[in-house]
């Protein structure tokens, strides 16, 4: 039986259901092991509000946590107790533990990330890294892209075709598309609890108050499209470091904003049934943005940032979404004048959409992980 030892610095949700499927495949044997489990503060960090993901993150697969597990780990890899390792990068000092034990046991090692090329970087730092990337990146045994970016970034750095493999970016798409069903009779009554009326034209913005995030050009946005005929509302939900000055900008330049603050993983699906469209600005630091799959999932389009990883795999331009370029506030708002009038019609569930969310479901994820494992019979 094939055996692969997952390192992952601490739990993630939405990695979790893909560790699911895989515990469930046949002549497999899968242990996660964990760095740490986050205390509230810890995982809040980025949210200025400490908290713990409310969905169950350590169930349907068999995990270790802490020092004794990451030793026991590193003892079993010396003694060749793992067909292969999957590490989700390479940056954290756990990770490049694990993989420096397993290269020198000779343990196939497969990584799956999701950097891209498009992230903004001075150009002595992209000088210096290339040589020492160029040496790392070809050494693993397998490298799994999660879209068409990451694949890039491989090639760039020397990775041959036949080592990459795609294991695309997802969601618990069953979660979310039966907690849509569910909530969706209720939208009039969601709607209410943000003073959001049935005939208000809802844009969605979901994730982190940050810089990176630009949540400012989603605001300045709305504010532009004041003259609109169409009752236009704007619903942020998220918590961080910016959220006093996102407020006052909302309120200087009389942006129709609501301000629903961090809504956890059993409730956030509530804003997309509330919402007609997601608007992601992001930069280029936003590597994939999972909130798209989410969004779609739940029936809604997406207008989305050039420098967003996901875009190029996800947005079917014209179909499920558009992409704008990053920081052009008026073209962002021309967009979502556009499709709260109709004169730009997206629909997430046209067949060439949904063909989309299917290529990227846990299920598509977990049979690259088992691809990438048959470039090395163990």
């Amino acid at each position: 039986m094939k055996s692969l030892a997952i390192a992952a610095t601490h739990p993630v949700q939405y990695y979790a259901p893909l560790y699911r499927v895989l515990a469930r495949e046949a002549g497999l044997e899968l242990k996660v092991f964990y760095h740490h489990l986050p205390s509230d503060e810890d995982q809040g960090v980025e949210f200025d509000k400490p908290f713990q993901w409310d969905v169950n993150l350590l169930s349907g697969y068999t995990h270790a946590e802490g020092p004794a597990a990451i030793s026991g780990l590193l003892d079993e890899l010396s003694a060749h107790r793992w067909t292969a390792v999957l590490a989700h990068g390479w940056s954290d000092s756990f990770s490049r533990k694990v993989i420096g034990r397993a290269w020198k046991t000779h343990t196939p090692v497969m990584v799956r990330g999701d950097s891209h090329l498009h992230t903004p970087r001075p150009l002595w730092r992209r000088w210096m890294k290339y040589p020492l990337y160029r040496y790392l990146l070809p050494r693993f045994s397998a490298c799994l892209a999660v879209g068409t970016w990451s694949a890039q970034y491989y090639r760039h750095y020397g990775v041959p075709d036949e080592k990459i493999v795609m294991s695309p970016h997802c969601i618990d798409t069953d979660r979310f598309a039966g907690q849509a069903a569910s909530l969706r009779p209720l939208r009039a009554m969601i709607r209410s609890t943000w003073s959001l009326a049935d005939d208000d034209f809802v844009f969605l913005y979901v994730g982190r108050l940050s810089s990176t995030k630009r949540v400012q050009d989603f605001i300045a946005a709305l504010a532009r499209c004041g003259e609109s005929h169409i009752r236009m509302q704007g619903l942020i939900v998220g918590e961080g470091s910016l959220r006093e000055s996102l407020e006052r900008q909302a309120k200087q330049c009389s942006a129709p904003v609501r301000f629903a603050g961090f809504l956890n993983q059993s409730e956030v699906a509530r804003a997309y049934i509330a919402a007609d469209c997601l608007v992601l600005p992001s930069s280029g630091e936003e590597t994939w943005g999972l909130v798209v799959n989410e969004a779609m999932t739940c029936g809604i389009p997406c207008l989305v940032s050039e420098q967003v990883g996901c875009g190029v795999d996800l947005i079917v331009p014209g179909i499920n979404g558009m992409i704008f370029p990053c920081g052009d506030v008026a073209r962002l708002s021309d967009l979502m004048r556009e499709v709260a009038e109709g004169r730009l019609r997206l629909d997430p569930a046209h067949p060439g959409s949904l063909e989309v969310l299917r290529g990227h479901s846990c299920n598509t994820a977990a049979r690259g992980v088992l691809e990438a494992m048959e470039l090395f019979k163990g």
